[in-house]
């Protein structure tokens, strides 16, 4: 492996500027029109997973998680989520009550409150839409690096397509996009340097206005399956 956490590539290095900036200042050039400091990389989307990481999370009896690139992880700190049980008989507020988790951990390199980089394992790890941010060639360590956290599962999601986020420079946020196919086979070769640790990949990617949504597991090795995820 070319690259590590000790020595990274210059781009990464680049790419750690950029976003404690734009943490700071904004998105002065999305394409939406500019955001404010507090409306950049919130750290939302995890919204779209809970339930689907709630099943990783019962299944391997998991009670601390870490969120790896958390953004400002402001779901977390939601109070009010309303989030309804399968049967609709019970009501959550927070993600870590739905979790039923004891522990709930944040690590973002661009984000000061969030910038010490762990130094314990977790049950569980949560890296949702930030792979696709880091540079190619660093890809193959921090996902080790995600494994490696994990003592029982590595739930990642990465987008398919370019983003709505400009970096300072003027390129897109979406460092590396590449297709399913090519993230299911670095999740893959890495993971199996860790054959005691479940994974799931979820892959979305957009066509014109619609947006699918692919998942990769360790469960079922060589399949993909299309589902439903909004």
């Amino acid at each position: 492996m070319k690259y590590s956490r000790k020595s990274p590539s210059k781009r990464y290095k680049e790419l750690v500027k950029f976003y404690k900036q734009m943490h700071e200042e904004g998105d002065e050039r999305h394409i939406e029109g500019k955001k404010s400091p507090e409306n950049t990389f919130v750290g939302d989307q995890t919204q779209f997973y809970v339930r689907d990481i709630k099943k990783y999370i019962e299944s391997t009896n998991s009670k601390t998680i870490l969120d790896y690139g958390s953004g400002k992880a402001s779901l977390y700190k939601k109070k009010d989520l309303k989030i309804k049980s399968d049967n609709n008989k019970k009501e959550y507020n927070t993600i870590k009550d739905f979790w039923h988790v004891s522990e709930i951990d944040f690590y973002d390199i661009g984000v000061k409150e969030y910038e010490t980089f762990p130094n314990k394992i977790f049950d569980g790890i949560v890296c949702t839409d930030v792979l696709e941010h880091t540079y190619i060639e660093d890809v193959p360590w921090i996902v080790c690096e995600l494994f490696n956290f994990a003592k029982k599962f590595v739930y990642i999601k990465v987008s398919c397509s370019l983003a709505g986020s400009v970096l300072p420079d003027g390129k897109n946020s979406h460092t590396t996009v590449a297709g399913p196919d090519w993230w299911y086979g670095i999740i893959l070769a890495i993971s199996n340097n860790f054959p005691d640790k479940k994974f799931c990949l979820i892959c979305s990617k957009r066509t014109g206005t619609n947006r699918d949504f692919f998942r990769f597991t360790s469960e079922n090795i060589g399949a993909v399956e299309k589902i439903n995820l909004k």
